[in-house]
């Protein structure tokens, strides 16, 4: 019987929900589950959804939003041109009755119909995308109530369920190998300064090679696409919510040298650091 996986997001702060924007995106993924809520949405392909019991095609755009430890894969035979976004969000953001309070009814009734697997009608589509879209580049508070516009708009559309009958996989939660979890861990710990895949390695007693293999094969990137991502994403954090110079951030988020920096964050966020802050930093009063 082949082993079901968990995925282990980039997750490196505290921050309300992770996103990731890939382009040409590669469907190798196999199919797996999770403890966070994910909205996937896939662009400019036809393939074939998976969520839970329910394998089913969709046509050019899909949106879709899975709850938590329930089954899910995208596949699609083209590559070159696909877009997938996927954000991903935890199941103790909404704690302290949020969701019992008023407004708040039609996404609670959204979170509990994606365990369940929620697809959302194409006619809506455009409305959604835009959203997400905008969202990209958002964090901090404005990043969050931008996030929970988005949740409110998906809770108001039309959906259906994928009828699962398989919802949830809490028994697997913890077929994880603990060894990925620790040097995940270790690495959100330690990813501000030079950090090797040997040394990483060594934290679980594997040599550099069967660990760049044993990474992968959890995380589905390599040790160093996993470690810009946490760079990343701590620079745009710094850019967006604090005042301290771009001369400093490069070294606070693990960036050997300014022009490094400059580099890897423009092919990320196809905006300098510069234009990036200016754009989207908080303004405080």
């Amino acid at each position: 019987m082949k082993r079901l996986k968990r995925e282990l997001p980039p997750i490196g702060d505290n921050s309300c929900f992770t996103i990731q924007n890939h382009f040409d995106a590669k469907f190798d993924y196999p199919i797996h589950f999770h403890p966070e809520y994910e909205i996937n949405v896939v662009l400019h392909t036809d393939g074939t959804r998976i969520i839970g019991d329910l394998k089913e095609d969709f046509r050019n755009n899909d949106i879709a939003l899975v709850g938590p430890n329930l089954l899910h894969a995208w596949r699609s035979e083209k590559e070159k041109g696909v877009r997938v976004i996927t954000i991903q969000f935890s199941n103790e953001l909404f704690e302290l009755n949020l969701l019992n309070k008023e407004g708040m009814q039609s996404i609670a009734k959204l979170l509990n119909d994606s365990r369940k697997g929620v697809v959302l009608n194409p006619i809506n589509f455009s409305t959604i995308k835009e959203k997400i879209l905008g969202l990209i580049d958002l964090q901090g508070f404005h990043g969050f109530i931008a996030f929970l516009e988005l949740l409110h708009t998906m809770s108001e559309s039309d959906y259906r369920l994928a009828h699962s009958s398989i919802p949830y996989f809490s028994d697997f939660e913890n077929s994880v190998d603990n060894r990925i979890e620790k040097v995940c861990n270790y690495i959100g710990q330690n990813f501000n300064r030079k950090i090797t895949m040997e040394e990483v390695a060594d934290v679980v007693s594997m040599s550099a090679s069967a660990f760049s293999h044993y990474f992968k094969r959890y995380t589905y990137r390599s040790f160093t696409e996993y470690l810009l991502d946490i760079r990343i994403k701590k620079a745009s954090q710094l850019l967006i919510e604090s005042d301290t110079p771009i001369s400093i951030i490069h070294s606070k988020s693990g960036f050997n040298n300014a022009s490094n920096f400059n580099r890897l964050f423009k092919k990320s966020k196809l905006l300098t650091p510069r234009a990036y802050r200016q754009k989207f930093s908080v303004k405080m009063a």
